[in-house]
């Protein structure tokens, strides 16, 4: 086994090399390489999606979900926690917001569970249980 070259993802060009006969293609994967953050800030809830990543983009965001709850009326209005998707592999102390400086904490997901048997891992659609 030869020992692969050390190299960052970001400058890793997609490559076609041959190995051998065949083809092999080389190229950053799209998930692994990104990281989520949670930031709560009271000065991004007005404000548009696209406009807070055209802002943030400088700092490697590359997408932004703002979590919504239900007000008392049944709607739905937005919150002051927004869940960011990084262009890095590790997820940065903080960030620039104007002239505001952002604490970011690392985004846990809730684990899958399956309704049907109380489970983690699975669904309920793939449950294989009674």
């Amino acid at each position: 086994m030869w020992p692969l070259p050390q190299c960052r993802t970001e400058s890793l060009p997609q490559q076609t090399r041959q190995f051998g006969w065949c083809p092999v293609t080389a190229s950053p994967h799209r998930t692994f390489n990104n990281c989520r953050g949670v930031i709560r800030c009271r000065s991004l809830v007005d404000c548009d999606k696209e406009e807070i990543l055209d802002e943030l983009q400088s700092q490697g965001v590359i997408d932004i979900y703002n979590i919504l709850t239900k007000d008392d009326s049944g709607g739905r209005r937005n919150t002051n926690t927004f869940i960011i998707t990084f262009k890095a592999a590790s997820v940065p102390k903080h960030i620039k917001i104007g002239y505001l400086r952002v604490p970011v904490e690392i985004y846990i997901p809730n684990p899958l569970r399956c309704f049907n048997c109380q489970k983690f891992g699975h669904s309920k659609n793939a449950c294989k249980g009674t």
